[in-house]
């Protein structure tokens, strides 16, 4: 029997979770009519991998896990084991949790970097997580990041009645910004970074 060490296996998943995002990402653009600007983006996009455990709650414990967000990133790929706990909050204020996913199933959600570059056709949904029963969750979370290019809108996305919303910014620095303890609570950060 051939064992294969960890780091090897976080190594293949990553590299597969990148050919999804790119995938998912050139659907977006093409979808937008904006399929010219694919390539630019796969030049600038780097990835980062976090491997995390969220063990099951004592019984005093709350059972947030993960307290309400939404990822920095231009889009992430999260792939949990079999225990629930990922929620997402729609329009109406309600949470619905992600139930029932398959070992195989990987959810695929917007940042609000992609939010700032859509000029908020696409919106990064606020989520978190909570625990219920006595397991621990696993999950892989794999985030995309804008490392060489300015992200900012494509021309195609402003007009007269899609005013321009962001400026343009770098990915690594409103990161930076993000990472400031002043600015962890702020209710947007992006907003806040470069909003106009």
């Amino acid at each position: 029997m051939i064992i294969i060490p960890f780091s090897e296996n976080l190594v293949a998943y990553t590299k597969v979770a990148a050919d999804l995002e790119r995938i998912v990402v050139r659907m977006v653009f093409e979808s937008y009519g904006v399929g010219k600007h694919h390539e630019s983006h796969v030049g600038s996009a780097n990835y980062l991998c976090r491997v995390m455990k969220y063990r099951d709650p004592e019984i005093s414990e709350t059972k947030m896990a993960f307290v309400p967000h939404t990822d920095k990133s231009f889009m992430s790929t999260i792939h949990q084991n079999n225990v629930d706990g990922l929620e997402i909050k729609a329009k109406d204020g309600e949470w619905f949790g992600l139930h029932g996913l398959s070992f195989s199933s990987v959810v695929v959600m917007a940042g609000d970097a992609i939010m700032a570059w859509s000029n908020d056709r696409i919106k990064s949904p606020i989520h978190r997580v909570t625990m219920e029963g006595n397991e621990a969750r696993y999950s892989l979370a794999q985030f995309t990041v804008m490392e060489k290019d300015m992200v900012k809108a494509p021309n195609e996305f402003v007009d007269e009645d899609h005013p321009l919303r962001y400026k343009p910014f770098d990915h690594l620095k409103f990161l930076n910004f993000f990472n400031q303890e002043e600015n962890r609570m702020l209710e947007s950060p992006i907003h806040t970074y470069c909003g106009l």
